[in-house]
């Protein structure tokens, strides 16, 4: 899993997190179970890595649900990535 964390998905989102901040858009990631980011914990640990201020959450409570998160804690805990 690290692999795919360091070797693939840091640095192509290193590149998007340029390109947005260049035309001063922010990009948001659907938190989905299927995807390496799937929860508010991956999310944040992909802004941490990518030292990323305009890369943030698209919500979709139905996949928090089904993850067993609670979307008003969801929220709460990715607030500060703004």
């Amino acid at each position: 899993m690290e692999y795919q964390w360091d070797e693939a998905t840091v640095p192509f989102w290193r590149d998007i997190e340029a390109l947005a901040a260049e035309h001063e858009v922010r990009v948001c990631i659907e938190m989905h179970p299927h995807n390496l980011v799937f929860n508010p914990a991956t999310l944040k640990r992909l802004v941490e890595r990518v030292s990323a201020t305009h890369i943030g959450a698209e919500l979709d409570p139905s996949h928090l649900f089904w993850q067993g998160i609670d979307p008003v804690a969801a929220i709460e805990d990715l607030g500060p990535l703004r």
